[in-house]
């Protein structure tokens, strides 16, 4: 999720470099810089290394608090523009990927919530 976001909202708002790379996270958890695992097979999935939990919810809060300044720099008039796109359908406006965004992390959090309920069970 935090990926995602720090894609998004530092390099396609914000149009600058990811914090998964600027702040080395990439090196940190021996990931590709480029990659995103979105495509990964289970093999791809079973290789990926162990990290601390104190590591990932730094990443976290680093992607956080660069989000935090994308959006403070947004004036108005940015949300119906949109930025350089390297795919070939047209881009997005700056106000599409806030909302798609928000929409896709809260489906996120609800998966995560749901297998940590089937994990836990009820009231756990």
């Amino acid at each position: 999720m935090a990926r995602v976001e720090d894609g998004w909202y530092s390099m396609y708002i914000g149009q600058g470099e990811p914090v998964w790379i600027t702040d080395d996270y990439c090196t940190r958890f021996r990931l590709p810089a480029t990659e995103t695992g979105y495509g990964h097979s289970a093999e791809d999935v079973a290789e990926f290394p162990a990290l601390p939990m104190a590591d990932v919810l730094g990443y976290f809060d680093a992607v956080r608090a660069r989000t935090l300044e994308v959006l403070d720099s947004l004036t108005e008039d940015d949300l119906s523009q949109t930025r350089p796109w390297k795919r070939g359908d047209p881009p997005p406006t700056v106000a599409w990927v806030l909302g798609h965004v928000l929409i896709e992390q809260g489906q996120h959090l609800g998966q995560v919530a749901y297998l940590r309920g089937i994990l836990r069970g009820i009231g756990n």
